[in-house]
């Protein structure tokens, strides 16, 4: 069993701060996209796809011409434009990919080619998580397909799920996938000798290696309460988008069972877009019961405080 053999170091107030600044976030563009409407948050969206579209286009023409900026670009043979880690330049196109699927108000043909280059794109950066969340949306829509359409999307997947297994040895099990597993083993056998954790961003130094899990980063750094409140605060986004209408609602349910999913392969916690986008969905998506605490579907015998009738009108007397 592994021992503690480390002292702690300012990592434990930069990336407390860091986590700190997320959860910030995460209110203060929960209330700015509370003021929004439909139609303003439609415009800001579609100028964040096609964002997404111009800054790929560029990426593919710069690497096609200029081949040394590969460098820049690329880490080794995936891509990771600007960002530190090719699978977080992944999550972050997993939002414009799931916003093409969801937004009907694009032509077909600008939805078609814009979801071709962002899933082109997601399959360059080689992240088998990216890959499988894909399919999330065509999941939480499952019900809601014809029995035809079920049956293309149950082919389609199996047969892009069996080329990626088969055909290509990137999206294979890994040498370093075993180093991992034995790596986060070390880090539950550490969580269980320090119930209370031993500090954020303390992992690597205890373990000497990325636990690459956000379950269990959270675990060892922050304890078993702290593993609770993190599961607590996931269900409770999880709850607040689950019966949402609104376009940006559904986008920002897909990208939290996405991160359910990632948090099982990648440390997912100080992803600063993950914190900022799921705030904005929870403004939009989630006012049509924000002044409550609970979900309409288990307050039947509740009411907020605001939706009461007052005491004049329910009784019809009028005050003088």
């Amino acid at each position: 069993m592994p021992h503690l053999t480390y002292h702690v170091t300012m990592d434990v107030f930069f990336y407390g701060s860091i986590t700190f600044y997320g959860v910030l976030s995460l209110l203060v563009y929960s209330k700015w996209m509370s003021a929004y409407t439909e139609k303003q948050t439609q415009r800001l969206l579609r100028c964040f796809a096609g964002f997404h579209i111009i800054m790929l286009a560029a990426m593919f023409i710069t690497l096609y011409l200029f081949p040394d900026a590969s460098g820049h670009l690329m880490y080794y043979d995936r891509l990771k434009g600007f960002f530190k880690d090719p699978n977080v330049f992944a999550s972050y196109l997993l939002l414009s990919f799931f916003w093409f699927m969801y937004d009907m108000r694009w032509n077909v043909i600008v939805r078609v080619m814009g979801m071709c280059l962002v899933g082109g794109a997601i399959y360059f950066t080689g992240s088998r998580i990216a890959l499988l969340c894909m399919v999330i949306p065509l999941v939480l829509k499952w019900r809601e397909m014809s029995r035809s359409s079920q049956f293309l999307t149950f082919v389609l997947c199996l047969g892009i799920g069996s080329y990626l297994w088969l055909g290509t040895e990137r999206y294979t099990l890994q040498v370093y996938d075993l180093t991992r597993f034995q790596v986060q083993w070390e880090a539950l056998q550490l969580a269980w000798q320090h119930p209370f954790g031993i500090g954020a961003g303390e992992a690597e130094a205890a373990l000497h290696h990325s636990p690459h899990q956000t379950y269990v980063r959270v675990l060892l750094e922050n304890g078993f309460l702290g593993l609770i409140g993190y599961l607590i605060a996931i269900g409770f986004l999880f709850m607040k988008l689950v019966k949402t209408k609104e376009t940006l609602g559904k986008v920002g349910l897909a990208f939290i069972v996405s991160l359910i999913i990632m948090n099982m392969v990648i440390d997912t916690l100080h992803w600063r877009h993950a914190w900022i986008f799921i705030g904005m969905a929870i403004g939009r998506g989630g006012r049509h019961h924000s002044n409550c605490f609970f979900n309409h579907t288990y307050a039947t015998h509740w009411r907020c405080a605001t939706s009461r009738p007052s005491t004049s009108r329910s009784t019809g007397y009028k005050r003088p």
